[in-house]
């Protein structure tokens, strides 16, 4: 197939599709930081999701908080008692 019989194949295939506006094939530019929301619409269940991640999240920091001085200090009892 030649060249030109490709490219009429192509717009006769794309033909009955409407015309679109793009960006010429450049890179978006960012918009914002990195982690920002999706840009689909979130569901019920997606919300539910990231709102239970959260306060799973803050809780398991809460219990490493607590837990830190107890883990120090049997380290040290440990350390002690083997000398």
């Amino acid at each position: 197939m030649s060249h030109d019989t490709v490219t009429r194949a192509l717009e006769e295939l794309l033909r009955p599709l409407p015309r679109q506006h793009g960006n010429g094939g450049h890179l978006l530019a960012a918009e914002g930081a990195v982690g920002n929301q999706p840009n689909f619409p979130q569901t019920p269940l997606d919300k539910t999701t990231a709102a239970v991640k959260l306060m799973l999240e803050d809780e398991a920091r809460e219990r490493a908080e607590k837990t830190a001085p107890l883990t120090a200090a049997r380290l040290a009892r440990d350390e002690s008692a083997d000398r």
